[in-house]
């Protein structure tokens, strides 16, 4: 453990498939590298074969809307994309322009990229807590 590294203490989300369960590694995944040698908090949301696009409950958006917890404000969140969604013939979508902040097709790869995307460049920081993602703005996600 590093405990001058600087990411000691920090709560950090990680949403993904496989690469973030960590299928394929001889030893741990780069999550559980993280906590062991850096001392990361860290919430780990990941299921081997799953896809960003689509309603389903295994699908990124709806495992980040309902699975990553917020009752304590994060510091980070990384999203690991993944190639399931070729995989699973799902639809690539459009590419929307640059000021689109809500609307996107979650059924689409892309859509679902804008939808994560948009979520977290629309919230910025807490102005209660300073924090990237908590109970308030997550309440001003969803509401």
């Amino acid at each position: 453990m590093n405990p001058k590294s600087p990411l000691m203490g920090r709560r950090i989300a990680f949403l993904g498939s496989s690469i973030t369960a960590g299928a394929g590694t001889p030893e741990d995944s780069f999550v559980d590298y993280l906590i062991a040698t850096d001392g990361v908090i860290a919430i780990k949301e990941a299921v081997s074969g799953t896809t960003l696009a689509g309603n389903a409950p295994d699908s990124y958006v709806h495992r980040l809307y309902h699975r990553i917890p917020v009752t304590q404000p994060l510091d980070a969140f990384v999203c690991q994309l993944s190639t399931n969604d070729g995989r699973h013939d799902k639809a690539m979508g459009q590419v929307t322009g640059a000021q689109q902040r809500h609307g996107f097709d979650e059924t689409t790869t892309l859509g679902a990229i804008g939808t994560i995307v948009a979520m977290f460049n629309s919230i910025g920081r807490c102005q209660s807590c300073s924090s990237l993602v908590c109970e308030n703005t997550m309440r001003i996600m969803v509401n």
